[in-house]
């Protein structure tokens, strides 16, 4: 996701209305600077609720607003949850306890950026917290699996 851009976006449509940031922070129930530090990229993460009614007020279709926003990456709860579902049906036990446990596997992997890494934690909970309510004596060989990978990096 990227707030940036976003806010971008929000100036060249704030623009094209002729609103001042003051007042369209405002009417979204938000401090006179919100827009701006939003269009400046201060704003790196923008909720769902409140980019819905920026886009709303600045006279966007309310049809095509959810379609912008998951564009931008900003998503409703919802909609994040239902992904997250997606992402996680599409990965099987054997996905995830067939990790090699061998340096090789490791070294060979490429430098992830701190976002990307907390995605792939997230992502890793979910699929273990389904695995858990799915088959406990399988979530338990996962755990152990997983434990074991540690104290060897630990050691």
């Amino acid at each position: 996701m990227n707030g940036a851009i976003f806010g971008l976006y929000i100036k060249k449509l704030r623009n094209e209305k002729n609103i001042s940031s003051r007042d369209l922070s405002s009417d979204v129930g938000k401090a006179i600077t919100y827009v701006s530090q939003l269009e400046r990229g201060l704003i790196k993460k923008p909720d769902f609720n409140t980019s819905y009614h920026l886009l709303l007020k600045l006279g966007v279709d309310k049809i095509e607003i959810k379609k912008q926003l998951e564009e931008y990456g900003i998503l409703s709860e919802e909609r994040e949850r239902e992904k997250m579902k997606e992402y996680t049906q599409q990965i099987t036990i054997e996905d995830v306890t067939s990790i090699r446990s061998d340096d090789d596997a490791l070294s060979s992997t490429v430098p992830f950026t701190k976002e990307q890494l907390k995605k792939e934690n997230d992502r890793i909970h979910a699929c273990i917290n389904n695995v858990i309510t799915k088959d406990l004596n399988k979530a338990a060989k996962l755990l152990r699996k997983i434990n074991r990978l540690i104290n060897e990096r630990i050691d």
